[in-house]
């Protein structure tokens, strides 16, 4: 549905908000002269299984935005919090018991809160510190047992774990980052079971940018993908497939590369007259 359809949990909390601001806008517009509605924007969003996260913002300056989980196909809530304090640059979400809300934000912080399930504030279970900018990308792993995030001004990825699902997140070891990550415009971080793949900057020499695979429950590096006049735009991981989608060449399209992420190997290349700015995998199996 559409996101005004989604948020009707939302305008009882801006009533209030909303009938001041109008009153305000009476007083001080002239008489007969048409006033404008507030609306409701989705900032971000975020799926996982049958719950639903979104930011919701209202008319800049005027109304505060809130995260919010929702139940599909109900739209019953789940569980909501304030985003007024700082900018949400990413959101992630991990859905069932456990289930928890990531929020990135503008001084590199980021934030996981605990989902109730009853439509109360969530409850802000840790802030992790770490990077030395804006956290751009956030993606859940290992069945909530993995977060990872990245930034564009300081060029990593940091992987982050809990123990236990009622645990707090922390750096995780052996490996706590890779220092290679290239952010883009679109996914260009992936997760899927306990391994990450995101855009890597280009090798010494070349100008195309990669792919990265990691394998989160060892720490380390699993392989690159590289190809020539394939430079990686944005990622898609799905059991043991990764798509890499290339950037517009003017007069030549993109691409989408198909690779068998266990080995590496080249499956098939997709051609695309214009731009690809998103990668979905879904229904493949994760049999070798």
């Amino acid at each position: 549905g559409s996101s005004t359809d989604a948020a009707w949990w939302y305008r009882p909390q801006l009533h209030q908000q909303q009938q001041k601001r109008q009153q305000q806008q009476q007083q001080q517009q002239p008489l007969g002269r048409a006033h404008s509605t507030s609306q409701i924007v989705v900032g971000a969003a975020a799926c996982s299984g049958s719950w639903f996260a979104a930011l919701f913002t209202g008319d800049p300056g005027s109304d505060s935005p809130i995260v919010c989980v929702l139940q599909l196909p109900t739209g019953r809530c789940l569980g909501h919090f304030s985003a007024s304090r700082e900018a949400v640059t990413a959101l992630a979400l991990h859905h069932g018991d456990g289930g928890f809300v990531a929020t990135g934000a503008e001084n590199g912080a980021v934030h996981v809160w605990r989902v109730p399930g009853s439509g109360g504030p969530c409850a802000l279970l840790c802030s992790l510190a770490g990077h030395a900018g804006p956290v751009m990308s956030l993606a859940v792993a290992g069945n909530g047992r993995f977060l990872c995030s990245g930034s564009a001004k300081d060029k990593t990825v940091r992987f982050w774990q809990r123990a236990r699902r009622d645990a707090s997140f922390e750096a995780s070891t052996p490996a706590a980052l890779a220092q290679d990550y290239r952010q883009t415009d679109g996914p260009s971080l992936c997760c899927d079971g306990f391994l990450v793949a995101f855009v890597q900057a280009p090798r010494v020499g070349s100008w195309e940018q990669g792919a990265s695979l990691w394998n989160l429950v060892l720490g380390k590096w699993e392989r690159s993908f590289f190809r020539r006049d394939h430079s990686v735009h944005c990622v898609a991981l799905r059991g043991i497939v990764l798509a890499t989608a290339s950037k517009l060449v003017p007069q030549r399209g993109s691409n989408v590369q198909l690779w068998h992420a266990p080995t590496g190997t080249a499956l098939s290349t997709i051609a695309h007259p214009g731009p690809v700015t998103w990668l979905l995998l879904a229904g493949l199996g994760r049999e070798a």
